[in-house]
């Protein structure tokens, strides 16, 4: 069994087109995406096309994906810039594109051999609410709880950040967002494990060509785009956007 795990799209189309391209190459069973296809970036309905498209991509419902399909949270909830950029970027997208993002499950269990792998975008609270992980780090979350059967191993996202660590017996990898790093390289985790149950993780990290990517934040006037600048998409790298 050979599955390609990727989080954190956020609408990066050249990191997402050069991920697919070395994963394609890799040949895999299946793709798990641990959510967050949209939000951020400036290519949203042509990210959630290209992801739709994979006949073998399971997806994982993320908080930018829960905005589109249920509905933005209060309105205190979120600054003005904030919120003027996911009513943007709703706006690219259509009434079957929230259907579809709407069924998306918050978790995925697959039982394979002897291991047992969970999938979600990060832990949420009582009232429905993703975590925040600055204020409650993915080692401080009840992770084996949100799975019907304890996991051994859990894929997940939500911080944009590459981590490896084992909590309470349990194995989290986050594979680092696919869209918003500091270098133009899309991030993703090749899971195989062979006929005798042993398993191999590997990290890749694929160049992808940038400038179509901080031209688009401009000629499409993404709302807010010198903070996701700033903050979320290659930061201190190339001309400002």
């Amino acid at each position: 069994m050979r599955i390609a795990v990727i989080a954190d799209v956020h609408a990066n189309q050249p990191a997402l087109t050069a991920a697919f391209a070395v994963i394609d190459r890799l040949g895999v069973d299946s793709i798990y995406h641990v959510g967050d296809a949209i939000g951020i970036g400036p290519f949203p309905r042509e990210c959630l096309d290209l992801l739709l498209s994979r006949e073998k991509l399971r997806f994982i419902m993320g908080n930018h994906d829960e905005w589109f399909a249920f509905g933005l949270p209060i309105a205190n909830a979120m600054s003005p810039g904030e919120r003027n950029h996911q009513l943007w970027t709703h706006a690219q997208l259509d009434a079957r594109s929230r259907a579809i993002v709407a069924s998306w499950p918050y978790t995925d269990l697959l039982e394979h051999l002897h291991h047992v792998i969970g999938f979600v975008h990060y832990p949420r609270d009582l009232e429905g609410r993703f975590l925040l992980p600055q204020r409650t780090p993915i080692h401080q979350t009840p992770v084996a709880d949100l799975f019907p059967t304890p996991p051994t191993l859990v894929f997940y996202g939500h911080d944009h950040q590459v981590l490896d660590t084992v909590v309470d017996g349990v194995r989290l990898i986050n594979p680092g967002s696919l869209g918003c790093s500091a270098t133009p390289e899309a991030r993703f985790i090749l899971l195989e494990v062979g006929d005798d149950g042993g398993m191999e993780i590997t990290s890749h990290a694929v160049p992808y060509e940038s400038d179509a990517l901080l031209r688009a934040f401009v000629e499409r006037d993404v709302p807010e785009r010198e903070f996701i600048r700033r903050i979320f998409v290659l930061p201190g790298f190339g001309a400002a956007a």
